[in-house]
């Protein structure tokens, strides 16, 4: 007798969970963490059904570094495939992959050239170094600026701008493609006369 009442109080409890609209299958949210706030965020998807596919969110954006993949734990050891890997059943936290952007450095050596053989033509974002040293014949090496040097706009400093210290080392605050400029400063020789009477 009492099984069978049990019995009926189990399927009333299920007839009346389906009436009030609430799912057999549970749902549980997928969290995107894209690293820190320099990076773009990617929205929560709430209430995901067990053994659905994910639908793959748009790429996160990051100064300085490409969108790799997300994976499923902060090591980035474990890819998450969107179109294979279903929902388990329990909520997850998909992690992004970054990898530092490979920007380029364009020397223009305004008909210099290079002290040594080997320079630097790419760098990381963030990082920084010792800028090499170029030569040109009759002149002295000002350093390298962010503009060219064009002698009309300035006459009297030989196209640098006045009071405009040169670039000695790679800016660590760089997250884009760079061009340097030379600059030079022609040697300009004495030449003193001197009467045999």
């Amino acid at each position: 007798m009492n099984r069978k009442l049990l019995t009926l109080s189990l399927s009333a409890v299920v007839f009346l969970a389906s009436c009030n609209g609430v799912s057999e299958t549970p749902a549980y949210n997928v969290y995107f963490f894209t690293a820190n706030t320099a990076a773009s965020q990617v929205d929560t998807i709430f209430d995901q059904e067990v053994g659905t596919l994910i639908e793959r969110p748009e790429d996160p954006t990051r100064s300085g570094f490409d969108f790799v993949a997300w994976y499923l734990d902060l090591a980035n050891t474990i890819e998450w495939d969107f179109d294979t890997d279903v929902m388990p059943s329990e909520s997850i936290v998909l992690y992004a992959k970054w990898a530092p952007t490979i920007r380029s450095i364009t020397y223009d050596l305004n008909d210099g050239e290079m002290i040594n053989e080997t320079y630097p033509t790419t760098f990381v974002p963030g990082s920084t170094f010792v800028l090499p040293q170029a030569r040109r014949t009759g002149y002295l090496f000002r350093g390298w600026y962010l503009y060219d040097q064009v002698l009309e706009n300035f006459p009297n400093n030989e196209g640098t701008k006045p009071g405009d210290p040169a670039i000695t080392t790679l800016p660590s605050t760089l997250f884009e493609d760079i061009t340097l400029y030379a600059h030079w400063q022609a040697i300009k020789a004495v030449v003193t006369f001197r009467s045999n009477h």
